[in-house]
């Protein structure tokens, strides 16, 4: 099953979440919530994990297969930034 994102449609912070991994090529998890992963000042935006599972849930973001502390983003991730859609495959 398929489903279609749209960029319109991403909350506010699932956006700025969705920008600032892209810009940092992902996040990393700190003791105080989720930053940039080339973000060495920690002076950038903190997420929640709240922010990071909605993106996890739809598909554009996942957990690093050996550092659980990394988060890396989607191939559809890229797609909905840059076109501001992307079909993603969710279980049905």
């Amino acid at each position: 099953m398929h489903k279609t994102l749209s960029w319109a449609a991403l909350p506010p912070m699932a956006k700025l979440c969705l920008t600032t991994a892209l810009r940092h090529n992902g996040l990393v998890k700190t003791d105080g919530g989720y930053i940039g992963r080339t973000d060495h000042a920690g002076t950038g935006p903190r997420f929640s994990a709240v922010a990071v599972a909605l993106l996890m849930r739809d598909g554009l973001a996942t957990a690093h297969a050996f550092d659980d502390r990394l988060v890396s983003l989607t191939d559809a991730a890229l797609v909905l930034a840059h076109m501001g859609t992307a079909v993603v495959e969710v279980a049905p």
